[in-house]
């Protein structure tokens, strides 16, 4: 939208100031009638009509949504590289060129090979071998000519230490720490990490295979279907009963955080991080939101819990497969043995979410809302409700069940049938303003007249057994079934379009009979209008919401087609987020609810069988049917079933997340395979021991250096690199491995401090969904980075209340 003052005696013509608008706003309607023409128009009716463009905005622009200036290009490039960032290249540029000079690190790498000589006459060739099988055509096509008959002398592949390229580990180490730094100051974090991996790429650090491998591995391609699984068992809402009963009803809000992630942390003993991380979350988040609170206080703590429980077993994650395998070669460490020192973190982590959560828990990126006294009467809407026989209400409140804390949604009368009072009961309750509705027992019947924006009429449409009643549910009922095609749009009526001039065809209507006109012509069923009450509950509805500004209606309808069709009716239209109405009410939906848990149920129970070598089904069931192929299958049958469209199901994939794991992969092939991170864990074990602290000291070596890769190495390379660091200092030490063993799980699992550390922490990242609030980097670090150090610290005292001859 593009204003202009116009040009007086007294000085130049103003420059054109420019408003972006982050919602769709289409005002071709209105401008083709002139009603908006500034370019033609005098001065003073440039005003009148600018003045009724912002009244048109400012009754359809709600607060939160962002209208920001127009910048320039200039403006633009500072906003995409500030000048931070400029400096912190050159910070990196400079430290690695002093580093070099006074500390001159050796980055080295360990791969298998065979050193090979072959000689031939006067000529020598020395060559190493990735591969023994592969000798002839990589080693002898790299022969001069006098040595190629030479007889190959005799291969023994190995495990040896060769030099990196210095200047590749430095690339890798300043290419991190700009991505991270990147990502702090705002940049997309899979965008930064995929520019990196293509960095990698082109300065052959690491190969195009080894930088796209994450997408196609098993595990990160079960993440992405996991999320499938994971929407449609919360659709089901078979589970929700127990959620609420294992997190409360939200009025102690850390309480509840409590009470969530003791369980948590037992189930991820059991079960790998990954799939119930995705099971988990959307119940937690599903629960918040019922009761008007924050998902982003619960999200993150429920996360980190799965990842501490996790290390309580051998079974909890993929590092711990690995480590235990490793240990089991020379000592027999059974399923639990990390569970006693975990215990020491359980009780600490319960302790720090409880005492720091409610001040480190703040996600920087949190949903807008209103508080309940500041939300203006005109942007509200005035519905009523019947509560079934069985809701989740009957026999609660209001209050118990925290819909009083929903951002607008106010609770404004309750009417009881006669059929349903008790001896001296009135029908109705709220005439009086000292009568708290929100505490009055619910019975099925009941008659609740709800004031709310359209987002919380989307919130309470999911409140089981509340249903729509009155006119706008008649009207939604007419709609018939494929409720989840629909949605609920917000839409401002053209100035001077009544009912009677909807028809396309000029069909005979009531000027006020909208209900009909959009439910004949357009298929769609009026729910309200904005600022108005429905006929009986308030006063006489007004006709116009003032200045030649149309009503704004709140309408259910198609999510494909309905701004098209309402050109020529609506001057704007947009949808409400997540208004799409739950699947009740026809024979088939509880049958898909409880297929969806079924499928879910067996693919949790499966890979804990896979996991526990006692049961003896590892070696079968990873060679049949792994994970990624079991995910597969169950997105399958959830889309045959009709549970999921495909298109539903694609949608219900964090694309984001997806990114952000799959590109992380070629991040720590990088690591790898320039020495950085065996330089890096190497340099802080050697140094706890040259310090003369003693095992003790070794240990907080051996977590630190291991939590300090895992930040940006997956927790599976970790324990592969940091296990031959631990058997040397076992052998050295005289330390128990199994001890060592422990540590390593420990540091390979708690990457706390960094939202691309694990799977978990990418998924928990945007907790809502796509396009919600999510966490930012800052978040990850304020809240995880204590964490890790308070861990590391219970766990040496758990070593020396344990072990105290170590």
């Amino acid at each position: 939208l593009k204003s202009q003052k116009g040009s007086s005696a007294s000085g130049p013509r103003e420059q054109p100031r420019s408003l972006e608008c982050g919602h769709h706003c289409d005002l071709g309607a209105m401008a083709t009638k002139g009603a908006f023409d500034v370019e033609n128009a005098s001065p003073e009716q440039q005003q009148t009509r600018l003045q009724k463009v912002g009244r048109a905005l400012s009754a359809f622009v709600t607060r939160g949504d962002e209208i920001r200036p127009y910048r320039s290009c200039k403006d633009t490039f500072h906003d995409l590289v500030p000048m931070k960032f400029i400096y912190l290249v050159i910070f990196c540029v400079v430290s690695s060129v002093l580093i070099e000079v006074f500390v001159s690190p050796e980055f080295e790498v360990v791969a298998k090979g065979s050193p090979c000589t072959i000689v031939g006459g006067a000529d020598i060739a020395t060559c190493e071998v990735k591969n023994g099988s592969s000798f002839i055509g990589e080693c002898a096509s790299g022969l001069t000519p006098a040595l190629k008959g030479t007889k190959p002398c005799p291969l023994t592949v190995g495990e040896y230490r060769a030099p990196a390229k210095k200047w590749q580990a430095y690339l890798v180490m300043n290419a991190i720490i700009l991505a991270v730094a990147a990502i702090v100051l705002g940049a997309p974090m899979a965008e930064a990490l995929l520019v990196v991996d293509a960095i990698f790429v082109f300065t052959k650090v690491v190969t195009e295979k080894e930088a796209l491998a994450g997408f196609g591995q098993p595990g990160v391609v079960a993440c992405a279907l996991l999320f499938i699984l994971a929407t449609a068992v919360e659709r089901s809402g078979l589970l929700e009963p127990v959620v609420d009963m294992l997190m409360g009803d939200g009025h102690n809000p850390g309480m509840s955080r409590i009470r969530i992630i003791i369980p948590a942390m037992f189930m991820s003993g059991f079960i790998n991080n990954t799939p119930l991380t995705a099971m988990l979350q959307p119940f937690v988040v599903g629960w918040a939101n019922r009761r008007g609170l924050d998902p982003m206080d619960f999200a993150m703590p429920v996360c980190f819990a799965i990842i501490v429980g996790g290390s309580c077993s051998t079974i909890g994650s993929s590092p711990n497969f690995v480590v235990a395998g490793i240990v089991n070669r020379k000592m027999d460490m059974n399923m639990f043995y990390p569970a006693p020192l975990a215990f020491f973190n359980f009780v600490a982590y319960v302790v720090y979410v409880w005492v720091l959560g409610p001040f480190l828990v703040k996600a920087s990126d949190r949903p807008v809302s209103k508080e309940k006294g500041e939300v203006a009467g005109d942007e509200l809407y005035t519905l009523k409700w019947v509560v079934k026989d069985d809701a989740e209400l009957v026999g609660s409140t209001w209050r118990n069940r925290g819909l009083h804390r929903l951002p607008s949604a106010r609770l404004q009368k309750v009417m009881r049938p006669r059929s349903a009072r008790r001896p001296r009961e009135n029908d109705g309750f709220g005439a009086d303003a000292s009568d708290d509705l929100t505490t009055r027992e619910m019975r099925g019947a009941d008659e609740v007249i709800t004031v709310s924006d359209a987002r919380d009429v989307a919130r309470l449409r999911h409140v089981r057994g509340l249903m729509l009643e009155g006119d706008a549910g008649e009207a939604v009922r007419r709609l018939g079934s494929r409720r989840r095609e629909r949605c609920l749009f917000e839409c401002l009526l053209q100035p001077g379009v009544d009912a009677s001039t909807m028809s396309p065809k000029g069909e005979a209507v009531a000027p006020d009979d909208f209900r009909g006109a959009l439910l004949t012509f357009f298929g769609a069923a009026l729910i309200g209008f904005r600022g108005e009450a429905p006929e009986g509950m308030g006063p006489p509805a007004s006709k116009s919401s003032g200045d030649g500004v149309g009503r704004i209606l709140l309408i259910e309808a198609d999510v494909h087609g309905f701004e098209a069709k309402t050109e020529g009716v609506f001057s704007m239209c947009r949808p409400v987020p997540k208004s799409t109405p739950p699947r009740i009410g026809r024979r088939a939906d509880p049958l898909r609810a409880y297929l969806s848990v079924a499928i879910a149920l067996l693919v949790v129970s499966t890979s804990v069988a896979i996991s526990i070598p006692q049961i003896g089904l590892g070696e079968v069931w990873l060679k049949s049917a792994p994970l990624a192929t079991m995910c597969v299958m169950a997105a399958a049958f959830i889309i045959i079933f009709d549970v999921l469209t495909f298109k539903e199901a694609m949608l219900a994939i964090n694309v984001k997340a997806f990114l952000g794991i799959a590109a992380s992969v070629g991040l720590g092939t990088a690591m790898e395979k320039t020495g950085v991170a065996r330089t890096i864990a190497g340099s802080l074990v050697a140094l706890s021991t040259s310090a003369g602290f003693g095992t003790i000291g070794v240990c907080a070596g051996m977590l630190i250096a291991g939590g300090l890769v895992t930040q940006v190495v997956s927790g599976t390379a970790v324990a592969v690199l940091m296990m031959p660091i631990a058997e040397s200092i076992c052998e050295t030490q005289g330390i128990d491995s199994r001890i060592m063993g422990v540590i390593v799980i420990f540091a390979a699992n708690w990457a706390f401090a960094t939202p691309f550390g694990t799977p978990s922490n990418l998924m928990t990242m945007t907790p809502m969904g796509p396009g919600e609030p999510a966490y930012t980097f800052a978040d990850y670090v304020r809240f995880g980075g204590p964490l890790q150090l308070v861990l590391i610290v219970v766990t040496i005292i758990g070593l020396g209340v344990l072990h105290p001859d170590i």
